[in-house]
């Protein structure tokens, strides 16, 4: 995280370690984890006596309860773990905010309804196959077969079968197996686009997902596009929303931001050929190029 007060970059103990009894990586994450799962995270404020922030550290949103009075300026209230605490001592990030609301919605709440249908698809699917939706082949004799005897030629194949044992095969019969597939019965297709329907409620792009736009040419060959359209599509409202949180609680006039240095670098020959056309128009030194290379 990256404090600056107007161009000035400044050395803010917080912005590099928010909790100190959790590394940097983990409390980011453990943020962003609430935001994607509930719409919402929460951090707990530790000040010292002159009210500066020293310490935060990530609540479990199930703990927290979120109130306000039905009534126009009503002040919202926050009880943790069955407390109502102070909320000079809580900073609720929000991801989407609904007119009127107090609380977010994230990717989950806001896709229920796809959600619930992908779920009962699978059920389905796994119930139609696994239940015997469809037979898995079929015995047949060229000689008369009476009912009885039909039968108990279809019970010496299933224990077989089930068995893993060998199958013999006699009075003229032969076996045909039936090769019709999830994906004949478009099963497959509709999980496919079940999956790629619930990636699109978290911003996930198909490609991401191994799956492209049917009907599009669109490419991305680069790992520099591809880092935008991840940042632009997946992480700018998440990272606007803890940026803006962190930056209330920072002194004012000073903002805080993400490094996005490393998502955003372009492969190795783009590094290089830009850096030279730099270096030749002397706006950049050889130095200085080893120095942002590492």
């Amino acid at each position: 995280m990256l404090v600056k007060r107007g161009d000035e970059e400044l050395s803010v103990p917080l912005a590099k370690r928010p909790d100190i009894n959790q590394n940097t990586n983990d409390f980011w994450g453990s943020t962003a984890t609430s935001l994607a799962l509930t719409g919402n995270a929460y951090w707990w404020v530790s000040r010292n006596q002159d009210g500066e922030v020293k310490n935060l550290e990530v609540l479990n949103p199930r703990q927290v309860i979120v109130n306000r009075e039905d009534r126009v300026g009503a002040p919202i209230t926050y009880d943790y773990n069955g407390k109502r605490v102070n909320k000079k001592n809580i900073k609720h990030i929000k991801l989407m905010m609904l007119p009127g609301g107090i609380k977010g919605v994230g990717p989950l709440q806001a896709g229920a309804n796809d959600i619930e249908n992908a779920k009962r698809l699978l059920l389905y699917s796994n119930s139609f196959l696994e239940n015997g939706g469809i037979p898995t082949g079929v015995l047949s004799s060229d000689q008369y077969l009476n009912q009885e005897q039909a039968d108990a030629y279809r019970e010496a194949w299933n224990e077989a079968q089930e068995t893993r044992g060998l199958a013999v095969l006699g009075a003229g019969l032969s076996y045909s197996p039936i090769s019709l597939t999830p994906e004949d019965l478009m099963l497959l297709e509709n999980q496919k686009f079940s999956t790629l329907q619930i990636a699109r409620l978290f911003g996930i792009p198909p490609i991401f997902l191994g799956a492209g736009i049917e009907g599009s040419s669109l490419t991305y060959a680069t790992t520099e596009t591809l880092g935008i359209l991840f940042l632009q599509t997946t992480l700018s409202e998440y990272l606007v929303s803890i940026e803006e949180a962190f930056t209330d609680l920072l002194p004012r006039g000073q903002k805080a931001t993400f490094r996005l240095d490393t998502l955003m670098r372009s492969d190795l020959k783009t590094r290089v050929d830009s850096y030279a056309t730099l270096i030749d128009k002397k706006v950049l030194t050889p130095q200085e190029v080893r120095m942002m290379e590492g």
